[in-house]
């Protein structure tokens, strides 16, 4: 699915800065499409290997278009299954405006049709004004800096759009712990079910293991507080823009009780809406 961020708002709220900071993101940044392309584009980003783009459009987009048109496309893209589409607004107070402008040097694109500099401000309010209802977020840039504009972007687009990777590794003490590791758990002080005959041969997937283990309250203690450090890890990672976390959950062979907490604490991280991969790096080695 391509992660689409149509960036718009007010002329000299900060669209252009805004694109260069997703683009160091890893967006592929496209700025002041016509309305009359949009659905050109959306057909083919749907076949390309770009999966995240942001498409920077405001006033000047409406060429030979109206604002309705503009926001009926944006319905029709949210639509769309193979596309997750938000819209990020940019405004900013009229005096910070002016101030930008007069320190460019640059020309309000309404300025075309003869109005002043505060007639453009106003009037691109006005028109701007249907979007901004839309917008799945609406920044205000009046007193942000470059450095608190990408802090803002970070936290509340970029983050919730994809966060930390988190990847969950069952291991086996007896052949190594991961050297990749970020945070190493030990299941061990658990009841071993390779010692009981019948169970030996399961792996904590099944269900057999996880009734044996699950009748244990230190179990349950243990995926709590297992729960809880990870939780602080990610979060750690996340605000120190870290893009990747490791957690490695070993026991003695990495069969039975590291597979079963591993699996215990990626659920609980995926009901907190991180993005988390399984792996077992031992699960087929003999026992």
């Amino acid at each position: 699915m391509v992660d689409l961020l149509l960036v718009t708002g007010l002329s000299g709220a900060g669209k252009s800065t805004t694109l260069k900071v997703l683009e160091d993101y890893g967006y592929f940044a496209i700025d002041n499409l016509p309305v009359t392309f949009l659905k050109s584009l959306v057909r083919l980003i749907q076949d390309t290997k770009f999966s995240k783009i942001a498409l920077g459009m405001d006033i000047r987009s409406l060429f030979d278009s109206s604002m309705g048109d503009l926001i009926d496309s944006i319905k029709d893209i949210k639509e769309n299954n193979k596309i997750s589409c938000s819209v990020v607004f940019l405004t900013s107070t009229k005096e910070k405006i002016l101030e930008r402008f007069r320190n460019t040097k640059r020309s309000h694109p309404l300025m075309k049709q003869g109005l002043g500099l505060d007639e453009c401000i106003e009037e691109e309010r006005k028109i701007m004004e249907r979007v901004s209802v839309i917008a799945d977020y609406v920044i205000d840039t009046s007193e942000l800096t470059v450095k608190t504009l990408r802090a803002k972007l970070k936290t509340s687009v970029i983050k919730k759009k994809s966060g930390i990777k988190i990847a969950v590794t069952s291991f086996g003490y007896k052949y190594g712990i991961p050297l990749d590791a970020d945070l190493v758990l030990d299941a061990r002080v658990l009841p071993n079910p390779f010692y009981v005959h019948e169970l030996k041969h399961f792996t904590g997937y099944d269900n057999k293991i996880r009734e044996y283990l699950n009748q244990f309250s230190l179990t349950h203690e243990i995926i709590k507080k297992y729960s809880e450090i990870t939780d602080i890890i990610a979060k750690s990672y996340s605000e120190q823009d870290r893009s990747y976390l490791n957690i490695c959950i070993g026991c003695t062979g990495g069969h039975h009780r590291s597979v079963y907490i591993a699996e215990r604490i990626a659920e609980l991280l995926r009901k907190n809406n991180y993005n988390v991969k399984r792996i077992d790096r031992d699960i087929e080695k003999e026992q």
